[in-house]
């Protein structure tokens, strides 16, 4: 929690009226409007290891609002959320009154009290959680106290003409929002997450990112295996440290032969971008385990997340909670007819493949990488047949990539490849960043300190 002298300038720095400072101290100051309860279809919960507040949070739903917690408990880049970081989290802040006309025309005033109050990195603002379906039923009752806009989020309009007034923001987010493989990676990390730092060392460290240097996209169960010494309480210390990087939502922990390590989220998206490409250039048809679980898909018009795809069954969860299982045979074959759409596929790398090779031998860098991503996109913008460029200058550019793009399809199966950097003159690449991201400085700080030192050391024989 921030003390007063920090709330001070955490003010100062988003710059807010100071109506909104009145009323976030109020918020802060005061207990929860109302004691969260049990009924029928949900359960309260009271999370009492946050390592943000020196309270118990309460929630009235172990699928939403207990989930929203866990998720708001880290930074956001560890869970790669695209959301700022949460500062402090409010449960049950002080009610206030709302307007709105119900679709028969008739007046409606009455007293609200949102989820939680949010205080983060560059703005604050009242949040609401619900499933997905209470929403879709609310908003059929009332179209102007919950609607869906055409982007697919939800709003609250009375409640955000409220929050509006003092420069504030009112969100509604919605049970479809939650990757049940990250939240259930949240939930496993807690535990490491109060105790970081404690598990590895820098010598362990130089040695988990060397062996991810070297083959990216190595599985956790691989880097366990070739390296005996190295435990896995380590390996989480270093991915919730961000010196490592493995994509939470794309598989779970516990399942080590799924979970891909990598350098940073860049080169994640750099290796697995390659494993696309040749898994289209491969035409084979799309299997179930190929899917992102976690996700929500089109099955025949409906929408259903994607729990699990096991040997012989794919579990899927509907809007009123209920898991259906499907066949994995029958569900190919709903996959092959285009029944099943909006899928996302599992990230892979495949470290047999030339494409992977040649990658791996360039040592590219950071900054490379998101190079050849960016000319990847534009290339397949212009082959879709969008018109990209603005200048002739710039046209001429793209036709560049694109030959070079089309060129490495031919010769080597992907055409990403091409659009890596070509070979420089000399040899530029930090080979100490590749072993661990602060070997050079760690060296520095020891030449100038036990080297250069200018005072002479004692002989300790003499």
């Amino acid at each position: 929690m921030l003390n007063s002298e920090e709330f001070e300038q955490w003010c100062e720095r988003i710059n807010i009226s100071e109506a909104a400072k009145a009323e976030i101290e109020r918020i802060r100051t005061s207990p929860p409007a109302r004691r969260v309860q049990s009924r029928g279809r949900n359960v309260k919960v009271h999370f009492n290891r946050s390592t943000k507040m020196a309270h118990t949070i309460q929630a009235e739903s172990r699928s939403v609002e207990f989930a929203a917690i866990l998720l708001m408990e880290y930074p956001s880049d560890v869970l790669g959320l695209p959301t700022e970081n949460v500062i402090e989290v409010w449960d049950q802040p002080p009610s206030f009154i709302i307007n709105y006309t119900s679709n028969k025309g008739k007046n409606i005033g009455h007293v609200y009290t949102a989820d939680f109050f949010v205080i983060r990195e560059k703005s604050a603002g009242w949040e609401e959680w619900k499933v997905e379906d209470n929403l879709i039923e609310l908003a059929s009752k009332n179209t102007e106290r919950y609607f869906l806009d055409d982007g697919g989020k939800w709003h609250a309009p009375p409640c955000e003409q409220y929050a509006e007034a003092f420069g504030l923001y009112f969100h509604v987010h919605s049970s479809k929002e939650i990757n049940s493989v990250l939240l259930r990676n949240a939930h496993f990390f807690i535990p490491y997450y109060r105790r970081l730092g404690e598990y590895t060392d820098d010598s362990i460290s130089m040695q988990i990112a060397s062996m991810i240097a070297e083959t990216p996209g190595i599985t956790l169960a691989e880097l366990l295996d070739r390296a005996g010494q190295v435990q896995r309480e380590q390996v989480y210390d270093l991915i919730l440290a961000k010196q490592i990087y493995t994509d939470l939502s794309a598989a779970w922990l516990g399942d080590e032969d799924q979970v891909l390590l990598f350098r940073d989220q860049t080169e994640a998206t750099f290796f697995t971008r390659l494993a696309e490409h040749d898994l289209m250039r491969m035409d084979r048809l799309i299997r179930a385990s190929d899917l992102l679980c976690g996700t929500y898909i089109i099955l025949d018009g409906t929408p259903l997340e994607l729990i699990n795809v096991g040997k012989t069954e794919v579990m899927l969860r509907n809007l009123d909670g209920e898991y259906p299982v499907i066949a994995v045979r029958h569900f190919e074959t709903l996959l092959r007819d285009g029944k099943v759409t909006n899928y996302r596929l599992r990230p892979s790398v495949n470290s047999n493949d030339q494409s992977y090779e040649a990658a791996v031998r360039k040592h590219l860098t950071r900054e490379q990488m998101l190079e050849a991503l960016t000319k990847n996109e534009i290339v397949k913008r212009i082959l879709a047949g969008e018109r990209v460029a603005k200048s002739d200058n710039e046209a001429r550019k793209h036709r560049n990539w694109v030959a070079e793009y089309l060129k490495a399809e031919v010769v080597c199966g992907n055409g990403l490849v091409g659009l890596m950097p070509k070979k420089r003159k000399g040899n530029t690449i930090d080979r100490l960043a590749l072993i661990h991201p602060n070997l050079r400085q760690m060296m520095i700080d020891f030449i100038s300190t036990a080297v250069e030192n200018p005072k002479q050391i004692t002989n300790p024989s003499c």
